[in-house]
């Protein structure tokens, strides 16, 4: 499951909030999952909008792919 993985072609940062947002560049796939687990959002975008929202929230990255 796309919210549950963690392998080396994603985009990872973690939000003020303490959520963590993921990016998977081949499917287009945006999630964003607080402390427990939960899905706050899921939906297909790009690569642009997901720095967009790391840049809103002032995300700390995890992982980045070169």
């Amino acid at each position: 499951m796309f919210a549950q993985n963690s392998n080396s072609d994603l985009y990872i940062f973690k939000g003020e909030d303490g959520c963590i947002n993921k990016y998977n560049e081949i499917t287009k796939e945006y999630i964003k999952i607080n402390s427990d687990g939960k899905i706050i959002t899921y939906y297909k975008t790009s690569l642009r909008y997901f720095e967009k929202e790391m840049q809103k929230q002032n995300g700390e990255i995890l992982q980045w792919i070169n």
